[in-house]
């Protein structure tokens, strides 16, 4: 609701008009100030008092008891070296009789649990296997964001955790994971973070869904997928970590990690004349980025649609229901980090290719 009367009478304005302290680790701390100025009626003296929504850890902020507008509302925030991990959030109020005047602030006292973790290094592109059994159960949350709306991925995760080192030393497109195979019972989900702290996931794009708005079907924007990217990551250390909603999901699991894929998959049709029995035209398919993405398959030919599956580098389309003759095929591939990229990449669809071609099923 707003009081529009009031509002048109903001009497002061404040820059920032909100404070954020961000991530805070233990022993921490912080200073600035906020701008005041005259926004009409409003010059004078106010009172300078905070109330606290939620207070972790003994986090302390520290403002005057009054301020003159215009002028500056100088603050500190500290952080003991014992503090508890949790939020500090509420808001400074400014007083001057009747009035009252609010700048909410917020930030987060860390205590990142995976850096307790045996990490393993993860230094080479390509299939790796790994397992979550027999690791410690150290993080439930992972931030920002904690629980996105709309999307559908766990939020709380108790099962444990296996972590791996990424290290980035030159700015790349992109980096990833895919998990490509999970025996039964396994129920392993990825995360990338920076650092080693669950409090610094990689954005959208560090969850396991599919943030490209642009890729429809089943496995479009924001279906569920197995699949974490970090997006134009600065150089630096990153971790990635599997982990599971429940300590009864841990298990085995195979994977694929890419850097700076931003090429499509190479698509090539294998023979321009089938046999008049044959079931399926066949186009060879290959990523050495991410990987072919099985689920992107798109094939029409002739301007209906076609079944098309994809098995180790080799794309079926179905020819039922096809007289002898010449056939147009459009077929449309994506690799998995196309799941990923947003308007935020160089094109969009970068990693989609559209093969165009005519094949001939011989007559009898």
């Amino acid at each position: 609701m707003i009081a529009l009367t009031r509002a048109d009478r903001p009497l002061l304005f404040a820059e920032p008009s909100a404070l954020s302290f961000g991530l805070l680790p233990r022993g921490s701390g912080g200073r600035g100030s906020i701008t005041l100025t005259d926004a009409g009626d409003g010059a004078g003296t106010w009172q300078v008092s905070q109330v606290r929504t939620a207070s972790a850890g003994g986090a302390t902020l520290v403002v005057p008891p009054s301020v003159e507008v215009p002028g500056a509302l100088d603050w500190e925030v500290t952080v003991p070296a014992a503090g508890r991990e949790g939020d500090v959030s509420g808001f400074v109020e400014l007083r001057r009789g009747s009035e009252l005047r609010r700048v909410p602030f917020w930030g987060r006292v860390t205590v990142p649990a995976l850096a307790r973790h045996r990490v393993l290094p993860l230094d080479r592109t390509g299939v790796h296997r790994g397992t979550t059994e027999g690791r410690p159960a150290l993080v439930t949350r992972y931030r920002y964001p904690e629980n996105p709306r709309g999307v559908g991925v766990t939020t709380v995760l108790r099962g444990p955790e296996t972590v791996y080192r990424v290290r980035l030393r030159r700015p790349v497109a992109n980096f990833g994971v895919v998990i490509t195979r999970r025996p039964r019972g396994s129920r392993v989900e990825p995360r990338i973070v920076a650092g080693l702290d669950e409090n610094r996931i990689t954005g959208y794009a560090g969850l396991p869904f599919s943030s490209n708005p642009y890729v429809g079907g089943p496995f479009g924007f924001r279906s569920p997928q197995p699949v974490v990217a970090a997006l134009s990551p600065a150089p630096g250390e990153y971790a990635v970590v599997f982990d599971s909603a429940q300590r009864a999901g841990a298990g085995g699991f195979t994977f694929r990690y890419w850097v700076n894929d931003v090429t499509p998959p190479r698509l090539r049709l294998r023979t321009r004349v089938v046999a008049r029995a044959a079931d399926a035209v066949l186009v060879s398919a290959t990523d050495a980025g991410s990987g072919v993405h099985p689920g992107s398959l798109a094939a029409t030919i002739d301007g209906r649609r076609a079944r098309a599956t994809y098995a180790r580098g080799v794309v079926r389309v179905g020819l039922s229901g096809l007289r002898a003759g010449n056939h147009r095929l459009l077929l449309r591939v994506s690799d998995y980090q196309e799941t990923k990229n947003t308007e935020n990449v160089a094109r969009i669809l970068a990693n989609t290719r559209t093969l165009a071609v005519t094949f001939r099923i011989r007559g009898r």
